[in-house]
């Protein structure tokens, strides 16, 4: 696809000026004998040159242009190629505040004069989110560093959410009102329609990782209907680049045809508490609560809104003359597996700044909890019995009395008795009930555990019972996640 010169060092062609030579249409004006069709935008790129509209003091919409090799920006009202004329959306069909261009940085801007350091861009965030929510400071460079993920999540693999939790009253939407004016491209709303959602994110696949969704009243204690299942799909699968959902349209008509939504990008949600069975969801959110307090500013109003406009530019600037940087190297060979995964794009996206130490060491608390709570769930204990019996008997299989006789000698108590019972504290802790019912189906779904019933004895007397095999291979890789070895019997 070739692209006609259009763009110069100053704001032409929105009021019918020559550019190269030829006489430009108004803005939304076409020549009549031209056929290509005119698409509403409000970013685009085209090679190493990327486009984003702004709103050029409070006139019209235009795109801001920035080439890669060219520290100079360009503004105009269109972008023309061989197929299409692709022109600024209008504000009214756009979810989010365009970013307000004024004069005075416009010139620096087309003088390659004004640099904008991501330092900058933290401490404007930063200060948003530190005037008008009283949280613990850990979470609010969370919050920061989280809204300047989604300046930069084109250049990820990867996402991390964030889950705002709280009572009614705690200020969740309070959050959610200022992400929604610090992030990129925001669509803000409450219980979302999926097919809005949907609308939003596009099939293209240029649109994938272009744009922020801000859902408040995320609310998980009734059963989904099918239009929020739908909608779920999108957030479960939406970490990680390259997922797709498919959508049949028109679905049971001759029209119908199928779509692949591309489901990646970043995502802030806010309700009472995270998925209560869903846990592959949880973990690809960072849990920020929030309980009622008394921040310096505890309503925004319309009075407000001036103060996030240097905010918006400040960030878009930044993201324009960093979006072909490629992503340095992070040197913490912690960082594993969905950990990484969701913690990497936010110390990437503060690298530089105050925050970067403070981000690091916050993953690496995420890490540490993660262990603990691995280390005082159920299946921890019975993986290490399943271990040392394998070990024993040569991966033989086992029976689930002596898998269960033996738990139950980690836990202090005799096979006979109750949960009540047990003595160790960690056991008291523990998430699922300590039952031969819980026991067996973490045999099955976590150990992967195959069973036949069968009799352990000879003799005529004895009780059949389950018979478990085990992969070796399988039961030495959970031991490893749980930093298990074996013991002696």
């Amino acid at each position: 696809m070739s692209t006609k010169p259009n763009g110069s060092n100053a704001p032409n062609g929105s009021n019918g000026s020559k550019v190269g030579g030829k006489t430009r249409k108004k803005l939304g004006e076409k020549d009549e004998k031209d056929k290509r069709p005119e698409i509403h935008v409000s970013r685009h790129r085209i090679g190493d040159t990327i486009y984003e509209e702004v709103n050029f003091m409070h006139t019209a919409p235009m795109f801001l242009i920035k080439s890669k090799d060219s520290p100079n920006f360009r503004l105009d009202d269109r972008i023309e190629t061989d197929d299409a004329i692709y022109v600024p959306e209008l504000q009214p069909n756009l979810p989010f505040t365009l970013p307000l261009l004024d004069k005075e940085t416009w010139l620096q801007l087309a003088e390659g004069k004004l640099i904008v350091k991501v330092q900058e861009v933290y401490d404007l965030i930063y200060d948003k989110y530190d005037v008008f929510l009283d949280l613990e400071g850990k979470y609010k460079v969370i919050l920061t560093g989280g809204s300047m993920e989604s300046y930069q999540q084109h250049k990820n693999n990867t996402v991390g959410y964030i889950f705002i939790t709280g009572m009614p009253g705690s200020g969740k939407s309070r959050v959610l009102d200022v992400a929604s004016r610090v992030c990129y491209h925001p669509m803000y709303c409450a219980e979302a329609n999926a097919a809005n959602v949907y609308r939003f994110l596009g099939f293209d696949k240029e649109n994938e990782a272009q744009q922020t969704i801000i859902e408040d009243e995320l609310n998980f204690s009734k059963k989904m209907d099918d239009e929020e299942s739908a909608k779920y799909k999108i957030y479960r699968a939406g970490y990680r680049r390259g997922i797709t959902v498919p959508r049949i349209e028109n679905a049971g008509s001759s029209e119908a045809v199928q779509r692949f939504y591309r489901a990646f990008d970043f995502k802030m949600f806010a309700g009472y508490t995270m998925h209560p069975k869903d846990k592959a969801f949880n973990r690809r959110n960072t849990e920020t609560p929030i309980v009622e307090g008394d921040p310096m500013r505890d309503e925004l109003t319309l009075e407000d809104e001036p103060i996030f406009d240097e905010v918006r530019i400040k960030a878009l600037i930044w993201r324009m003359q960093t979006y072909f940087d490629k992503n340095p190297d992070i040197d913490l060979p912690q960082l594993k597996g969905c950990t990484k995964e969701i913690w990497k794009p936010r110390i990437l996206a503060v690298m530089g700044t105050d925050a970067e130490e403070v981000m690091k060491n916050l993953a690496l608390e995420n890490i540490k909890e993660k262990f603990e709570e691995k280390h005082e769930q159920l299946e921890r204990y019975v993986v290490q019995v399943v271990l040392d019996l394998g070990c024993e008997f040569d991966w033989f299989p086992i029976p689930f009395p002596l898998i269960w006789n033996f738990l139950m000698k980690d836990f202090g108590t005799s096979a006979e008795a109750s949960v009540e019972d047990c003595q160790s504290v960690d056991v008291q802790q523990l998430s699922q009930a300590v039952s031969k019912n819980a026991v067996g189906r973490i045999l099955n779904s976590s150990l992967h555990g195959k069973y036949k019933v069968g009799k352990i004895g000879k003799d005529a007397d004895d009780k059949a019972c389950r018979v478990w095999k085990f992969e070796q291979s399988h039961i030495e890789r959970l031991a490893k996640s749980y930093q298990l070895s074996r013991r002696e019997l």
